[in-house]
């Protein structure tokens, strides 16, 4: 290979090593631009998570206070206009629910009041904010239901990661489109600055 570039015109090796280096920023600058898309939009993501599920706490208060499943539920069916939401159920303090809401249903689903704990007991003892990932796509979010001070109940929420595949195949084409047509301004640059830097060294070596 260096030895095809060392008989190459001087014109076309300048042209050569200006877009290999221009290739190379290029496909970094990608690169690094991509990951950080993705990284922005799972913590946007989890963000939104986040805010969804403390105002469905704040408005689960009453429910979780009178162990009121149709106000509970009422409250998990709203979720249905975030079309991220899979599943969501509301709890007493002992992680027992009072109501619970499928997708797939579109209603009050799954097992009703007195069924046993559905999350860990550690998560219900922190009595926090609880935010889990497991490897199969989805995020958890368990939000304390706060009365008077005092954590009632939980609001438990389960939402898809989002499509990171179909986001990671539209930021590439975008990304791949922007390169090519970086690359071939890149090249009539190039072609443009080493006929101007072969010509004068081209007729000095003539001399």
């Amino acid at each position: 290979m260096k030895a095809r570039f060392d008989v190459l015109p001087l014109r076309q090796r300048l042209i050569a090593m200006s877009l290999a280096a221009c290739a190379v920023m290029l496909v970094v600058s990608m690169g690094a631009h991509v990951v950080y898309t993705l990284w922005h939009e799972r913590e946007a993501h989890l963000e939104r998570m986040e805010a969804v599920a403390g105002i469905a706490a704040t408005a689960s208060t009453e429910a979780v206070d009178l162990r009121d499943e149709l106000l509970a539920t009422q409250v998990l069916v709203s979720l249905s206009a975030e079309p991220t939401f899979v599943s969501g159920a509301v709890l007493d303090a002992d992680g027992r629910r009072i109501a619970s809401w499928r997708e797939a249903a579109g209603d009050a689903a799954g097992p009703g009041r007195g069924d046993a704990t559905v999350v860990p007991r550690a998560w219900l003892e922190a009595g926090a904010e609880v935010i889990h990932e497991p490897s199969h796509g989805e995020v958890i979010v368990l939000k304390p239901v706060v009365v008077d001070g005092a954590t009632r109940g939980f609001v438990l929420l389960q939402a898809r990661r989002g499509d990171i595949g179909q986001l990671l195949g539209m930021h590439l084409a975008t990304e791949a489109g922007s390169m090519l047509l970086a690359l071939l301004l890149a090249g009539l640059l190039a072609a443009r600055f080493a006929a101007a830097i072969a010509r004068p060294v081209g007729a000095l070596l003539d001399g």
